[in-house]
């Protein structure tokens, strides 16, 4: 398994796909038996600003070409 660390800044997208996301909080644990996550904000359809948490594996970092 690939171990990728997640930071303020980073473009990610959902696996299952969606918008691009912008890395807000990065990496947190809550406790040793917890998953990572990281809250990430976006902009909608209708540009409203969007805030979420996501469980790291279900995110991927956006590769611009």
């Amino acid at each position: 398994m690939i171990n990728i660390e997640y930071t303020p800044g980073d473009i990610i997208v959902l696996k299952s796909g969606g918008p691009e996301m912008t890395v807000e909080i990065g990496e947190k644990k809550q406790s040793s038996l917890t998953t990572p996550y990281v809250t990430a904000i976006w902009f909608d359809k209708r540009d409203i600003l969007n805030r979420d948490t996501f469980l790291v594996h279900t995110i991927k970092i956006v590769k611009l070409s």
